[in-house]
């Protein structure tokens, strides 16, 4: 009794685990499909190129081949159309349906476009980021101003929603929710923004979109590392020029600091008096009773230091042409016992005006 019990509980958990198992493995597979681009969906379909749908109010029309040659065709029923297995298709938005805004952003925002258009949405549009779906494109760059344009694609959420419930009702299921009337690329594509489920067609499509999602995954770190290997490069590069142009100016600015003064020098020295003049006049000026022992010779003055038994006669003499304005710089120093006075004093060389 016990052991059929046991039996019983294992078969119904085995049963609960391969449900959860399956279910884990169709999300798996459906995240995979979203991830992969619209233009990789379009070519791994076989039937999608050719399959558009659109909704107009409580009527959807269908076409089997390039859908801007106007061959549209009106469904009936969805009772007598609907099918078991979901039909792929596109989905058309009308253009009137789809508010459309060109906006500027930071250069830096163009990695986070769709996180940083929902903090624009309230400020272009009359609409809450909760109440639209919405998407966003580059446009152009300017990397002068380090800014880029983008478009930004808002839709109601109701008005969506009940188009992909009339489809839903035909059995038809959206492998892209393209805008009416949009040329540009990217072309604007709503599925991977809302999260619908996607049904491959066919076995072949499930296995395409398996691979392709593991070759994205695998390559992904690859691609990551050789563009921050093409950004080291180029900041490596830019950084080189910089020290290049920084070591011309320096160069430059040297040679233009000796050139201003080598040519401010002579004009300096010819202005100020010769340095034998002033010698010439001091050795005639300075009694037998005064002696020098440290001068100093500047632009119009003389500073001297030395001893002296009668610094008035030595004062009086300085006072007279080519000196003028003696003055001291300092105390008087008084000798001992009567000797030689030390002193310090500026004479200026010349009329003294």
């Amino acid at each position: 009794m016990m052991k059929q019990v046991v039996d019983i509980v294992g078969f119904e958990l085995g049963v609960r685990v391969c449900g959860v198992l399956s279910a884990a493995i169709r999300w798996w597979i459906n995240e995979l499909v979203q991830s992969i681009p619209s233009s990789i969906r379009l070519k791994l379909s076989a039937r999608h190129d050719k399959r558009y749908v659109r909704v107009h109010g409580e009527q959807v029309e269908i076409t089997d081949s390039n859908f801007r040659t106007g061959s549209w065709k009106l469904l009936p029923c969805p009772e007598d159309v609907r099918q078991s297995t979901p039909d792929p298709v596109a989905l058309l938005l009308p253009a009137a349906m789809v508010l459309r805004r060109v906006i500027e952003l930071p250069i830096a925002a163009k990695a986070t476009l769709h996180e940083t258009a929902s903090f624009q949405i309230g400020r272009v549009t009359p609409f809450k980021p909760g109440e639209v779906h919405y998407v966003a494109r580059t446009l152009a760059q300017d990397r002068l101003k380090k800014t880029i344009r983008a478009e930004i694609a808002v839709t109601p959420r109701e008005a969506l929603k009940r188009a992909l419930e009339s489809i839903s009702s035909y059995g038809l299921q959206p492998t892209a929710i393209f805008v009416e009337g949009d040329t540009s690329q990217p072309a604007f594509d709503y599925l991977p923004q809302i999260g619908a489920n996607v049904t491959p067609q066919t076995q072949s499509l499930t296995r395409w979109a398996i691979v392709v999602g593991a070759c994205l995954l695998i390559s992904a770190p690859f691609l990551a590392a050789f563009r921050l290997h093409l950004l080291a490069e180029k900041a490596r590069n830019q950084v080189a020029l910089a020290a290049k142009i920084a070591a011309k100016a320096s160069d430059s600015q040297t040679k233009l600091d000796t050139l201003i003064s080598s040519e401010s020098f002579l004009p300096d020295r010819l202005r100020g008096p010769h340095s034998l003049e002033v010698l010439d006049g001091l050795s005639r000026q300075i009694p037998d009773t005064s002696w020098v022992f440290r001068l100093e010779i500047r632009a119009d003055n003389a500073i001297m230091s030395g001893l002296s038994s009668d610094l008035p006669a030595l004062l009086q003499q300085l006072a007279r042409p080519p000196f003028s304005t003696p003055e001291l710089t300092s105390p008087v120093v008084q000798g001992i016992a009567g000797g030689p006075a030390r002193f310090e004093l500026r004479v200026r060389y010349g009329s003294g005006q």
